[in-house]
């Protein structure tokens, strides 16, 4: 009997142990300082080939190395594929500007999660251009795409988007 109430307590025991047991919740400010630490590119794509995308890594601000050129033009060759882990697509700026960062930084990651659809862009039926704004690296990379004119959270921060890369050009 006391073999078997030691074999029970042993059992609880390593239950216990291997339990990862709860996890609190990551706050607002946790959520915003892992999407500020990852890859962050943001720009815009539009009719006739124009794209224009900066990347945000590591505080170093980044611009296409084929921003002069539109894609149907001989010479560009963006990597689409892995648009944040191909060095040829970047060319350094330097330290990345305040505004830059803090529009990581506020990514409302929950307003962009549930979106089934992320490109969303109807200025394109008439050669028009829309914001861009891609998450991550490698296959955790994801993109999105348009206006999202149907979802306020999302319109208002794409909008950001837009003019801070407007402001970027000027």
């Amino acid at each position: 009997m006391p073999t078997t109430h030691l074999i029970s307590l042993l059992l609880l025991f390593a239950i216990s142990c291997s339990s990862p047991g709860l996890q609190p919740a990551p706050t607002t400010d946790t959520v915003a300082e892992t999407v500020a630490t990852q890859p962050f590119v943001f720009g815009s794509r539009g009719g006739h080939g124009a794209e224009t995308y900066f990347l945000l890594k590591d505080g170093t601000l980044y611009r296409s190395a084929y921003a002069d050129l539109r894609t149907n033009e001989e010479g560009y060759d963006f990597n689409y594929d892995d648009p944040v882990g191909d060095a040829s697509n970047w060319e350094r700026v330097g330290p990345a500007p305040a505004e830059a960062t803090e529009l990581a930084a506020d990514f409302p990651e929950s307003a962009f999660t549930p979106l089934a659809d992320t490109e969303n862009c109807p200025a394109l039926a008439y050669d028009g251009s829309c914001p861009y704004l891609g998450i991550g690296e490698g296959r955790s990379y994801q993109a999105y795409f348009g206006d999202f004119g149907d979802i306020p959270q999302v319109a208002e921060y794409m909008e950001r988007v837009a003019t801070l890369v407007g402001r970027m050009l000027q």
